[in-house]
């Protein structure tokens, strides 16, 4: 191989690793752009779920109330039978 030869292959080479270059460098930006998309994603579904969370938190306290104003009110109405039951008997 002479001189011209070796400078002509040098020359591609350094076209290819350009190319290569720009290449990874946009793939690099197109990866980052995935990932921050995802992110975002991922922080409105998280968003969604810890507001799904607070809503049935809710729920769930608010039917714990209910359950114990219901037994309170079994127990008051199992007292009143008793009582009758009571009067009933004498």
């Amino acid at each position: 191989m002479n001189l011209s030869e070796l400078e002509e292959q040098v020359k591609r080479l350094n076209s290819q690793i350009e190319k290569l270059e720009i290449l990874a460098n946009k793939q690099r930006y197109e990866a980052r752009e995935a990932v921050q998309s995802h992110e975002a994603d991922f922080e409105r579904r998280l968003q969604l779920l810890e507001e799904e969370n607070e809503k049935l938190r809710r729920e769930y306290e608010k039917m714990r109330y209910q359950r114990l104003h219901l037994i309170k009110g079994l127990e008051e109405l199992r007292l009143r039978l008793a009582k009758t039951s009571e009067m009933c008997h004498k």
